[in-house]
C-alpha cells in the first residue's frame, strides 16, 4: 500500500507541469486551513450517536498533511484516540479491539483496508461504505459483512447490533 507523501506528488507534478511551487503550496496550506466542506455532510450526525471512547479514526497517510486535514474538519472531539499511520490499519486497530466487551465496527470505503483488518480481526464487523457520490467505487468481498451508501445506512446496522 503506497502512503500519499505531498512533497513526492509535488515534485512529480513538477516533472511533467511547469508551476509556481510557492504558489501551490500556499493554495495547499488554504486549503487545508478549513476542510469542513470536504466532509460529507451526514458525518457529524453519525458521529453524534456515539460517545468518544466508542470511536477511534484510523487514517492512512502522511502524518503531517492527513493530520491538518483532519485537525481541521473540526470533528476532533468526537473521537477518543486519532492515529494516522503508513502501517497496516489491523496492528493499529487491534490495541483498541482488545478493550471492552462490546461489538466493534470497521467502516471504510476502500475494500482492501477492509480485507486486511477482517482477515488479521475476524471478530471485528465490517461496513464498507460505498457512496455514489463518492470516489471509490470497490466491489464488495467476502471481507464486507455490510454494505451501506452513507452513515445513515451505517447507523442502522450499527443500531440493530446495540439493541441486542
Amino acid at each position: 500500500m503506497r502512503t500519499y507523501i505531498l512533497e513526492k506528488h509535488l515534485a512529480k507534478i513538477n516533472q511533467v507541469a511547469s508551476f509556481a511551487r510557492p504558489i501551490l503550496e500556499k493554495n495547499i496550506g488554504i486549503f487545508l486551513e478549513d476542510t469542513r466542506k470536504y466532509v460529507f455532510p451526514d458525518v457529524e450526525n453519525f458521529l453524534k450517536n456515539f460517545s468518544p471512547p466508542e470511536l477511534f479514526l484510523i487514517s492512512h497517510g502522511d502524518k503531517n498533511f492527513q493530520g491538518k486535514k483532519i485537525k481541521n474538519t473540526r470533528l476532533e472531539s468526537y473521537f477518543s484516540a486519532i492515529s494516522i499511520s503508513s502501517d497496516q490499519k489491523s496492528r493499529t486497530i487491534y490495541p483498541w479491539m482488545k478493550k471492552g466487551e462490546e461489538k466493534k465496527f470497521f467502516l471504510d470505503d476502500r475494500v482492501h483496508y477492509l480485507e486486511e483488518v477482517k482477515k488479521s480481526l475476524p471478530e471485528i464487523t465490517t461496513i464498507l461504505i460505498q457512496r455514489p457520490e463518492g470516489c471509490y467505487h470497490d466491489r464488495k468481498n467476502k471481507y464486507c459483512d455490510f454494505k451501506a451508501k452513507n452513515f445513515k445506512e451505517a447507523w442502522k446496522i450499527i443500531s440493530k447490533f446495540r439493541k441486542e
